[in-house]
């Protein structure tokens, strides 16, 4: 719980949740699933905006995009038809069921979201990185509506989220009807099947023959945050893919009771490898 929080409220409009956010006088977060929030005990919140009655749960495809609201669960991406059992084509949708299912026990699914997971990122967390693999945008109020890629808002989340701003969506790209297929998939270790990974990669790609057209990798486990390896997909774009001879350097791995710097290193470089592999052959 929280210690000092003297505040509960429960807009049905997003201006006035942003209004109530980015007030100065009372230190006021917003609150989606409660699943971080909740159990931290901090004495810094004093209010709190509940966003259930926002109308931030959807899970749609628009055009060419596919929009997934803020406060979707992972529970409902797990079971989406649109991502389980996706059309012809848009079979890469498949890898963001996959890791929701992966990210949280199904006690924590059906409550945890896809905005509460952004805002509080771990470093292997399996969706983020799967959604860094497929290119995800972010949409941000505060109180102006604005755009962002993932990769940008992990690497610059605290400024990006400071003064009130809220995550309301998700986005990634869909092919146009004539586009070649793109294929995904994703590999980890843990300490246990059950466990939540300690490194773990995902890989988008598009193949052209035995060439790879198009190529989007990304590793969770190997920094603060979950990230793409740019110079690596500019390498791999327009040759044949080899797994098996990928070689990978990540600069300052970090070290902990989970895993060394060398563990992780070598971890990244064989998921890397067994997660192109599937994706090239699916």
């Amino acid at each position: 719980m929280m210690l000092n929080l003297r505040e509960y409220h429960r807009p049905t409009d997003l201006e006035e949740a942003v209004r109530l956010l980015r007030r100065r006088e009372t230190r006021t977060v917003p609150l989606a699933g409660g699943t971080t929030l909740v159990p931290s005990r901090r004495r810094d919140v004093e209010a709190v905006v509940d966003l259930a009655d926002l109308g931030l749960a959807y899970i749609r495809s628009e055009g060419d995009r596919l929009r997934i609201g803020a406060t979707t669960t992972l529970q409902q991406l797990a079971q989406a038809p649109l991502l389980s059992d996706p059309p012809a084509g848009q079979t890469f949708l498949r890898l963001l069921a996959e890791t929701a299912h992966a990210t949280a026990p199904s006690t924590l699914r059906t409550a945890a979201t896809v905005g509460g997971i952004l805002a509080a990122p771990q470093a292997s967390t399996p969706l983020i990185v799967a959604l860094l693999a497929l290119d995800a945008y972010l949409t941000l109020r505060a109180p102006q509506p604005r755009q962002t890629s993932l990769e940008s808002f992990l690497a610059y989340r605290e400024r990006l989220l400071a003064d009130g701003a809220l995550i309301t969506e998700v986005s990634l790209p869909l092919p146009r009807p004539d586009d070649p297929p793109a294929r995904a998939a994703w590999a980890w270790v843990g300490r246990t099947p059950h466990d939540q990974p300690i490194v773990c990669a995902a890989a988008w790609l598009v193949r052209a023959g035995d060439t790879v057209q198009a190529i989007r990798l990304a590793l969770g486990g190997v920094a603060d945050h979950p990230i793409r390896l740019p110079a690596l997909e500019r390498e791999l774009q327009g040759a044949p893919l080899d797994a098996a001879t990928l070689t990978l350097d990540i600069p300052n791995p970090p070290s902990d009771f989970l895993g060394s710097a060398e563990y992780r290193q070598a971890m990244a470089l064989q998921l890397a490898r067994r997660a192109l592999a599937q994706a090239w052959g699916r």
